[in-house]
């Protein structure tokens, strides 16, 4: 891939559940969504996903190979939102949210 670099934009990687792509975006969250635009179009609904998804400003970490500070984590519910899949950002967190009270429920036994 050859492109122009303007500076609006950056690469990011997008590492979400059992797939990953690169994309060019502003910042984490655009980048996020990008990700879940792109993995909704080739997967559908059998897209996988994780809670949290890691955003590794690919640019920077070039620039820096020693900084931590280029690691992005994005809410999974927040990025499927952004992409304008609601539905599904609403059910995943109703996911999410039952798993954590799952959780506290078998630590307070």
């Amino acid at each position: 891939m050859i492109y122009k670099n303007d500076n609006s934009e950056k690469f990011y990687g997008v590492f979400c559940a059992d797939w990953e792509c690169v994309v060019r975006a502003t910042d984490a969250e655009d980048a996020a969504s990008k990700g879940i635009e792109n993995a909704f179009s080739f997967f559908k609904k059998k897209m996988n996903l994780s809670p949290s998804m890691n955003i590794v400003c690919i640019n920077d970490v070039i620039s820096n190979l020693s900084s931590p500070d280029e690691t992005y984590f994005v809410y999974t519910p927040k990025a499927l939102a952004n992409a304008g899949l609601h539905d599904l950002s609403k059910k995943y967190e109703n996911v999410i949210t039952l798993l954590k009270n799952q959780n506290n429920d078998s630590k307070s036994k």
